[in-house]
């Protein structure tokens, strides 16, 4: 079976249940929350990551060698007369490493709507370790989206730059606050707003969640295809100056010229966009020469450096600077 594909029973794959379903599906009690079931009885859908399949051989490895320590999270989904078909929401990489090995796996299951389950998976992501800043921009956006949803009256729309500031819209007889903070499934006092509460969640600074939503409601649709993916997609400067650009066609060709190699530097990049050639400053002889330096150092080994300022030790330095052993001193 491909990475990311799952088996389901025709007939309990298209019943489900909706986003206020019960403790009970098709009348029948449901499964104890933790259980070890077949993993071809739960169903994938779509990811917000795909699967690595180099992380699945490692955990096939591990799990030859050992038990599974964490069981993944599971909603149930449908019922027929062969059980209940659930629905993966944590857990990808660990649930393919048990269909590889043909073995059932452990698994938690939870009574979730969809957007409890979307919230679950983008915070999973969010902590991951080698998420870039689009990613985290891309990740940081749906979870927006979906707080938004949740708290429309505390959102206050800003046609000029089109998009959703961050300051809801003051509630009488509430003092009008920046931060606000609130749960997205509730419990929580309705006093603080989304980076606040995300910032809590997730472990990230305020200011990372601003520039990071910035970021993926600044760039066009055509530029988020030309980012994901790519390096560029690991320069939150670069991105963050991008998305300031508020014609579309020229972040395009901005992102066109920092991706076929022509640019690295973005003024350099926009002067690309406008269809001109950047300028070079010529290079001067000291700048030749300090690099001429730099590559004999960055080669030579540590025996070769000491007899470089063993040398220097015993020339006319810079007025104010002294070579000392341990480095120098000015």
């Amino acid at each position: 079976m491909a990475v990311g594909e799952a088996k389901n029973s025709g007939k309990a794959a298209n019943a489900k249940t909706s986003a206020g379903s019960s403790s009970r599906l098709g009348g029948e009690v449901l499964p104890p929350a933790r259980i070890s079931t077949d993993p071809n009885r739960i169903v994938i859908g779509d990811r917000k990551r795909p699967a690595n399949e180099a992380a699945v051989a490692n955990l096939v490895v591990s799990f030859q060698e050992g038990a599974q320590h964490q069981p993944i999270l599971i909603r149930p989904i449908a019922m027929d007369d062969s059980g209940v078909t659930y629905k993966l929401v944590l857990g990808l990489h660990r649930l393919l490493a048990c269909q590889v090995l043909g073995r059932k796996v452990d698994a938690t299951v939870r009574e979730m709507t969809d957007d409890e389950a979307e919230l679950a998976e983008i915070d999973e992501n969010l902590v991951r370790s080698g998420l870039t800043p689009y990613e985290r921009s891309k990740f940081l956006a749906d979870r927006f989206k979906l707080w938004a949803a949740t708290h429309p009256d505390r959102i206050a729309q800003d046609n000029a730059a089109n998009i959703a500031t961050l300051t809801p819209v003051p509630k009488r007889g509430r003092p009008a606050k920046t931060d606000k903070v609130s749960e997205l499934l509730g419990g929580a006092p309705a006093t603080m707003g989304f980076a606040t509460e995300t910032a809590a969640e997730t472990g990230f600074s305020d200011k990372t969640i601003r520039n990071a939503l910035l970021i993926a409601r600044g760039l066009s649709p055509a530029v988020h295809a030309k980012v994901s993916g790519s390096a560029l997609g690991k320069n939150e400067g670069l991105l963050r100056q991008i998305a300031g650009v508020s014609d579309h066609d020229e972040q395009l060709r901005i992102v066109e010229a920092l991706t076929d190699g022509r640019a690295t530097k973005f003024a350099d990049a926009q002067v690309y966009a406008a269809g001109k050639t950047p300028v070079k400053a010529p290079e001067r002889p000291v700048d030749e020469a300090v690099k001429a330096f730099q590559k004999v150092w960055k080669a030579a080994p540590k025996t070769h450096r000491d007899a470089m300022l063993h040398w220097l030790s015993g020339e006319a330095l810079p007025t104010g600077w002294n070579l000392v052993k341990g480095g120098a001193d000015g």
